[in-house]
């Protein structure tokens, strides 16, 4: 590499080090030629136009830094191959080496440089870049004669058929022939057969008989062979079709599925072609069997995604819009719906024969106004992914803030994902001063994040760490595991860290899975505070567990609240169980899910008969359909309020009032008091007021109320009849009891 120009890209927005580095290059390597670029952006597009053989990276730039450019380098086809070495003044430790190999670079150096460690370096990297340019242009050769290989395989495998009969007494051209098909057939992976129909025998090519799964016995089988080697489900479908290419005489192709020895199922295509005789008898079918199971896999996998992409995009609760680009997207014009997910759709309140076809601007009429255009133009000009910030869109059907995400597909096509933010802007000044108000408190809870080794040996944590523990982080470093918890929590911790790398040792563990753990932790000033950690492992690039990572917030409150909550629901179940009324506590289809012993009293039923019916299998025939109105306005407005009756367990009926409040949608609180003797009291009351004590008849207070109820406009005209009883005795002695019963 040598003895031939080389060519290095150096880039580093220190110009000073540009020249140093050109100088000592040129004194070592005297047909170099340096390339150089003081910003990532133009170290990149000077990679692509230039394929240097190595380049030299500093990682602090301003703008893109050396990881980033390292990373779309290794990301891009055309350049992966050329060989990387960071040059940087930062920190050589651990974390940066494995950062810069992460990205791909194939090797690290530290300012100062140390000149024979950089042009070692370097010459490593010109052997690497020429071992790859070589192993590039291997690859490029054999897949070229492989396609070359396989076209003619494709062409000379009929011909080759063909002639099978004809060069009967060409044995060793034939036989030479045949040593090349099998080759060809073992290379691409595509097995031949023939199947004397007369004979009932298959011959078969070696390739064929392994992909059947019957590598090792005769070439030439029955056919029973054969199909038993077909997926049970196939073999009808196969057998059809074969009979189906000899009776029709017609090439048939089909895909099915093989099951081989070790019971190993693969999928195959074949292709069957009838061999006719002179009198024009199909005597035999040839025919191709190729193992497609990885690409048909690769089929259905791409089928599934595109199913799950388009789910997504048509049920995301965002809008989303494809559009096709013309002219030079400059305007609304140029860009053309292709598709609307049903979100968009509900956005403008069109369906999706409406826009579909349409132009953006025949959606919006102001749409070039509005400042979305350029960021279109842009996304689709260099396919870098952008997002609009909320924007009020105004016209004469619309006025609401929306904030848009646009990238670009593979495709050319631009796809933009937006949401109307309209609610979300009218909040946003309450929002600002609920979040002056609450920022003190949001500072004074910031979580801590670290890191540790699988020993527990913490090896980084946040600077919010002084503030949660009380002590400065390279204090906080210096302290072992055992002073930072208490030995219960310790050995809790230890414990779930013991069960988690035995889940590791399990095949199929969940990589991302976490564990949150609560436990008491000592301050600086040996205080305890309560926390809860989030905590998951950190992996290796082969997914191996090799530290530990977490986020630590401080639950102290917390913890004091649920302690307070806890003595609060006990006093409040205390009440509940004394209470003097019936206390039922029932769900929204009228079921009892608690009760207190008052409610047991009042019933005659135990808690656990209660806790087996609802409010329908106790309340009285009478009732029900009151009762029903009463859930109905407690569901409704909150609260309720009836006098009811109920069953009692006895068989009587009994009264009693329920006063009921809704505590959320699906639970119920109701008191009740038995009013029953107090009924009865007031239903005596209410007939000695209107009934005569010794006779039963309708007193006159009873006449005088009815009748004041009945002088109203409403119930005229009324007619009052006064008769005197007393000279019914006239009339009965006169004229009969039957005629006074008449006039009565």
């Amino acid at each position: 590499m040598e003895n031939k120009e080389i060519k290095i890209l150096t880039i580093d927005d220190n110009r000073d080090n540009l020249i140093t580095l050109i100088a000592l290059l040129k004194e070592v390597f005297p047909e170099v030629s340096v390339i150089t670029a003081l910003t990532g952006e133009k170290g990149l597009e000077l990679a692509a136009a230039e394929d240097p053989d190595v380049i030299l990276l500093d990682i602090v730039m301003p703008g893109m830094d050396g990881y980033e450019i390292c990373r779309r380098l290794k990301a891009d086809s055309r350049l992966s191959e050329i060989p990387v070495v960071f040059l940087t003044a930062i920190k050589g430790d651990k974390a940066n080496r494995i950062q810069a190999l992460e990205c791909g670079a194939e090797a690290f150096l530290a300012k100062p440089l140390d000149e024979s460690e950089l042009i070692a370096q370097i010459r490593a990297m010109l052997k690497i870049r020429a071992a790859n340019v070589q192993k590039r242009d291997e690859k490029e050769r054999l897949a070229g004669l492989i396609k070359r290989k396989t076209h003619e395989l494709e062409n000379a495998y009929l011909r080759t058929l063909k002639l099978l009969e004809e060069l009967q007494k060409e044995n060793e051209a034939r036989q030479k022939s045949e040593r090349f098909l099998l080759e060809a057939q073992r290379l691409a992976q595509i097995g031949s057969f023939e199947f004397d129909v007369v004979r009932n025998r298959f011959t078969c090519t070696d390739e064929g008989l392994n992909i059947c799964g019957i590598k090792g016995v005769e070439n030439s089988v029955a056919s029973d062979t054969i199909i038993q080697c077909i997926h049970p489900d196939d073999r009808a479908y196969v057998v059809k079709l074969s009979e189906q290419a000899v009776s029709e005489k017609r090439p048939v192709d089909y895909i099915c599925r093989v099951i081989k020895k070790n019971g190993e199922e693969r999928i195959v295509s074949v292709r069957l072609e009838p061999g006719l005789d002179e009198n024009g008898k199909c005597i035999r079918t040839t025919g191709t069997i190729q193992d497609i199971t990885e690409r048909q896999q690769k089929e259905n996998t791409i089928r599934e995604n595109t199913l799950r992409f388009c789910s997504l995009f048509e049920n995301m609760s965002s809008g989303a819009a494809i559009y096709r680009v013309i002219n030079d997207g400059e305007y609304g014009k140029d860009y053309i719906i292709q598709d609307f997910n049903k979100a968009s759709l509900l956005i403008e309140g069109k369906e999706k024969s409406e826009v579909v076809g349409k132009s953006l601007y025949d959606l919006r009429p102001n749409i070039d106004k509005y400042g979305l255009i350029p960021v279109f133009q842009e996304v689709w000009k260099t396919g870098k992914s952008m997002y609009f910030p909320s924007m009020v869109y105004i016209d004469q059907n619309f006025n609401n803030w929306y904030e848009n995400r646009v990238f670009r597909l593979s495709s050319g096509e631009i796809v933009a994902i937006y949401d109307d933010v309209t609610e979300k802007n009218v909040m946003h000044e309450k929002l600002l001063e609920s979040e002056r108000k609450y920022r003190q408190i949001t500072e004074n809870i910031s979580d801590v994040v670290w890191t540790a080794d699988l020993n527990l040996k913490t090896t980084y944590i946040s600077p919010s760490a002084e503030r949660l523990l009380g002590e400065l982080v390279q204090d906080h470093l210096s302290r072992t595991i055992e002073e930072r918890f208490p030995p219960y929590f310790l050995n809790k911790i230890r414990m779930i860290l013991y069960e988690e790398l035995e889940k590791e040792k399990k095949p199929r563990n969940d990589k991302k899975r976490t564990r949150i753990i609560e436990a008491e932790h000592y301050r600086a000033d040996g205080t305890l505070i309560w926390v809860s950690m989030h905590v998951s492992f950190i992996r290796d690039k082969n997914g191996n567990a090799i530290g530990l990572q977490g986020v630590t917030r401080d639950i102290t409150k917390r913890k004091q609240t649920e302690k307070a909550l806890e003595e609060s629901k006990r006093k409040y179940s205390s009440y509940i169980e004394n209470a003097p009324d019936g206390v039922f506590i029932t769900d929204e289809n009228g079921e009892y899910l608690e009760v207190n012993k008052a409610a047991c009293l009042i019933t005659g039923y135990s808690k656990e008969e209660l806790l087996l019916i609802g409010i329908r299998d106790i309340t009285a025939e009478e009732s029900l359909e009151a009762s029903m109105n009463n859930i109905r306005t407690l569901k409704e407005e909150g609260s309720s309020k009836g006098k009811l009756q109920y069953k009692h367990k006895n068989g009587s009926t009994r009264w009693w009032t329920m006063d009921a409040v809704k505590l959320n949608e699906n639970r119920f609180l109701c008191f009740a008091r038995d009013i029953t003797e107090k009924q009865k009291t007031e239903e005596e009351l209410l007939y000695l007021i209107n009934y005569d004590y010794l006779t039963g008849i309708y007193n006159r207070r009873y006449y005088e109320k009815t009748i004041e109820e009945l002088d109203r406009k409403s119930e005229l005209p009324l007619s009052v009849i006064i008769g005197d009883i007393n000279g019914l005795k006239l009339i009965n002695d006169a004229f009969g009891h039957a005629e006074g019963d008449n006039i009565l």
